[in-house]
Formats: C-alpha cells, sequence, structure tokens
C-alpha cells in the first residue's frame, strides 16, 4: 500500500464510514446483549481488620513508630495467611461449601488500605448472603489461626461483611464502552485490509506506473450524495449548462487541451474514447468532451459506436430509432440521421437499432469509408466505442481512428485487467493518447474543493442555490 497523507487517510474513512460504525454498533450491541443476558450478576461483601503490634506490657500505652512499623510489616504476613490452604480449608468446613479450596481462593481478594495497619477482606460471589458469611468466617478463622500459630492477639474485626444488594459486575454501560472501543479498533483495521487488498487504480501514479501511459485528464465526481457503487438507474449526465464554471466541466476543457497538445503534429481528426469494461464513464467522457470541442468553436461530430449498450441518445434526450446501424446497413443516409442535441457545433448520431453482427459492421469497408467523409466536414469525430472487455467491436473500430482516450474508472477495475485490455489495444496497432481517471472523489483532488465554493458564491447573489445548481450538474461515470 502506497504512503498515504492526512487528506487520503480521511477521504478512506468517509469513504468506509459505515463500515466502522456498522463494527463499533456490533460490538458494543453484542456487549450490552452479552452483560444483560448471558452473564451472572456477581457481588462483593468485605470484611474490615485492623493489625497492631501486641503489647508485651499491659501497663503502658504508648505506641512508638517501630510499632507502626512492625504492623504494617505484619499486614503483609497475614495477607498470606489470610488465603493460606489452612485458613481457607477451616472455611469450607464451617460453612459447609460445596467447593474446592483453589476455587475459593479465586473468590477471595485481600489488600491493604494504603500504608496503614487496616486489611479488608473481599469476598465475590453469585449469592450475595455467600459473600456475607464467606467473609466473615474467613476473618474468624484467620484469628483464631493467628493465635494458635504467633500466640498472638493483635487482630481485630472493624467492621463486618454486609449483604450487597447491588452486584459489582457485570458493568453493562462500561463494557459497552469497551466493546465500541474495540470495534472502532477492528473496523479501522477493516478498511486498512481493504485498501490493502484494493488493486484498483485510483490515483495519476498508479495510472502512470502500471499503465504506461500519461494522464491526460482527471474527472471529479461532483455529486457527494451519491453512492460510488454502480447502479441500473444512474446514467452519465453532461456536465453542462448551469455549472459552466463548475470543477468538472473546468477537468473537461483540461482534457481537451491535452488531446490537442498530444497530437500537435499529427492532425487528430477520429478519435475513439472507451475503456476496459462497463460502467467506467467511456459514454459521459466522449459526450462531455464533444461539447467542450464544440465549445471551442470546432465543430465536431459524436458517434455513439456501443452498438450493444448504446446510451449518447439518453444523455441527449434524443429518439434512438435509427442510427449508425442504418448508416452501415445502407438503410439511410448521414445527413438523415444526425441530430444536433441542442449544442452550437455538435452534431450526434445515436447507435440506432441493435445489430446481430456489431464487431462485423464496425469493421467494414463501409465504416472506413462513412468516417472518412465525415472527416472533410467535420473538425474532429469522437466516437464512443464499446468497452475492450469483453467483445473486441473497440478493438477492431480501433484501426479507423487517429487516436485513443482511454478511461479508467476510479477504483473500478483491478489493474490487472485493465494492463490487459491496453495490451490489446496496442496489438492491433492502437494509438492511445492518454488515460482519464474519472469519477475521482472530489476530496482527493488537491485544490478542487476551495475552486468549487470560490465559484458558488459569485458575485451574482445565487450563494448555496448556485451552488446547489453546480451539484445537479456533476458528472457521474
Amino acid at each position: 500500500m502506497e504512503e498515504l497523507d492526512i487528506r487520503d487517510i480521511i477521504h478512506i474513512i468517509r469513504k468506509h464510514f459505515r463500515i466502522i460504525v456498522l463494527t463499533i454498533l456490533l460490538f458494543a450491541s453484542a456487549s450490552g446483549i452479552i452483560s444483560v443476558f448471558f452473564l451472572d450478576d456477581v457481588y462483593a461483601s468485605s470484611t474490615t481488620l485492623i493489625v497492631s503490634k501486641q503489647n508485651q506490657n499491659s501497663n503502658v500505652n504508648e505506641i512508638q513508630l517501630s510499632d507502626v512499623n512492625l504492623s504494617r510489616n505484619l499486614v503483609d504476613t497475614y495477607s498470606v495467611i489470610i488465603k493460606s490452604n489452612r485458613v481457607l480449608e477451616n472455611v469450607v468446613s464451617d460453612l459447609g461449601l460445596n467447593i474446592s479450596v483453589n476455587t475459593l481462593k479465586s473468590k477471595i481478594n485481600v489488600s491493604a488500605e494504603g500504608n496503614t495497619e487496616i486489611l479488608r477482606i473481599t469476598v465475590e460471589d453469585l449469592i450475595p448472603e455467600q459473600a456475607r458469611d464467606i467473609a466473615d468466617s474467613t476473618a474468624e478463622v484467620f484469628i483464631s489461626e493467628v493465635n494458635k500459630l504467633l500466640n498472638m492477639e493483635n487482630v481485630q474485626v472493624i467492621d463486618t461483611a454486609r449483604v450487597s444488594q447491588i452486584p459489582i459486575r457485570p458493568t453493562t454501560v462500561r463494557n459497552c464502552i469497551i466493546a465500541a472501543f474495540l470495534g472502532l479498533m477492528v473496523g479501522l483495521g477493516i478498511i486498512y485490509l481493504i485498501e490493502y487488498l484494493d488493486n484498483t487504480i485510483k490515483t495519476q501514479e498508479d495510472a502512470e506506473e502500471f499503465l504506461k501511459l500519461p494522464v491526460i485528464g482527471r474527472i471529479p465526481n461532483f455529486d457527494t450524495k451519491k453512492s460510488k457503487k454502480k447502479s441500473a438507474d444512474r446514467s452519465p449526465r453532461l456536465a453542462t449548462g448551469a455549472a459552466t464554471r463548475a470543477p468538472v466541466t473546468e477537468a473537461y476543457k483540461t482534457l481537451r487541451t491535452n488531446i490537442q497538445f498530444s497530437n500537435v503534429d499529427n492532425n487528430l481528426k477520429v478519435l475513439m474514447v472507451t475503456s476496459t469494461s462497463k460502467g467506467e464513464g467511456k459514454s459521459s467522457t466522449a459526450a462531455n468532451l464533444a461539447v467542450s470541442i464544440a465549445q471551442s468553436n470546432k465543430k465536431v461530430l459524436l458517434i455513439d459506436c456501443d452498438l450493444r449498450s448504446s446510451i449518447v441518445h439518453r444523455i441527449f434526450h434524443l429518439l434512438n430509432e435509427k442510427g449508425l446501424t442504418n448508416i452501415l446497413v445502407g438503410e439511410a443516409e448521414p445527413s438523415s440521421i444526425v441530430n444536433s442535441g441542442g449544442i452550437s457545433n455538435l452534431h450526434i448520431i445515436s447507435a440506432g437499432p441493435k445489430p446481430p453482427n456489431p464487431s462485423e459492421l464496425l469493421g467494414s469497408t463501409r465504416m472506413q469509408a462513412f468516417l472518412q467523409q465525415a472527416a472533410e466536414i467535420y473538425d474532429m469525430i469522437i466516437l464512443d466505442a464499446p468497452p475492450i472487455m469483453p467483445v473486441s467491436d473497440a478493438l477492431v473500430l480501433s484501426k479507423y481512428t487517429d487516436g485513443v482516450v482511454y478511461v479508467v474508472g476510479y477504483g473500478d477495475i483491478a489493474r490487472e485487467m485493465v494492463i490487459r485490455a491496453k495490451t490489446d489495444l496496442e496489438k492491433v496497432g492502437a494509438k492511445i493518447l492518454g488515460s482519464v481517471i474519472n469519477d475521482i472523489p472530489l476530496d482527493t483532488l488537491v485544490g478542487y474543493g476551495s475552486y468549487y465554493y470560490y465559484y458558488g458564491s459569485d458575485s451574482d447573489g445565487k450563494g448555496k442555490k448556485g451552488r446547489n445548481k453546480k451539484r445537479r450538474a456533476q458528472h457521474s461515470a
């Protein structure tokens, strides 16, 4: 995984935010359910003792510093004696407990109160009355054994144990908080793993490294409310109209300029736009590029050559009763098929009826003759070609073109497939001008965010309304 900056990290977290939320909720909910329904309540009772140095002279009641230190040392010794087998065996016997000494030992905790002579015997048990009885019995047996072993009567009970009405465990709220934190860690680990295993092309560096092609365009996805996940009702749209200065439109202008400079020495007339697979945005790229070139006072013809899955007519709201198919089978003249599309300098030929043999039609001499004829009329002919996989239509069509624009959807296709499709183009002699990374999240593009909001608050006073119009004019693959 390549080195990430803070902007990449924020984008990754935002993109997979649902995963993080779901893991947090899952862990917290599971912890709450387990704590409430599956874990038994544990109660604690404590008996408090005080240890003092036995006075050898009963007529003297003075307490010296050495006496205090000795008492504190005895506290440490007595803590061990309390949990000894000798003491606990007597407790089991006295109370008639049906548990082993080791089990009883695990229920008892002996602690000293700071640097004092106070000992606290705390017993945890599922039954609050039994916890109290064990604590008191342990104290009594311990005092008796100290008298027998050490011949000392220097331990006294301060407080006897009481029955606790409130369990000390499980602490449902604390468990849920800890589980939520663990869920957060797991969620972050999952999205890191997802990104680590992600072998798609997302950045300019990826495209240049793996495709060995210059990146001539980076088209942002400007609809932040739409999911990156492709759906059947998600169709390409034009990035023009009310958003003529939106970043996506400027991105197409940059693409137009880069294409012009990439072919300074040759007369670029017929340009094919294709991609590895369906859904990467080749049709929207072809349509918006055609509009951008037409707006530069060039006469442009956009042809929908995707005879299997035509979409250009939907972008420009045209009928598709007749189109390229009718021209190639000799049923109609190009002049009777051409549509204006409502944009100056731009003419459009839709795909027309779906033929049974798209590859043969696109590779026919009639297609070649038609393109040669159109090249005499138009400054630029843009072909919205089918994707390279899984059919060969684009490869057949590429031999009649002067250049190919290769669209790569941001994070859409495994780079091995993209590389293989690009290699197939090169094998048939296609001249690839460069790649276009399409549908890039806006927050990953340096400078685009500030650019958008700058133009979203023009002096015309549209303000937020203007920005909303720009959002509606976004480009999506």
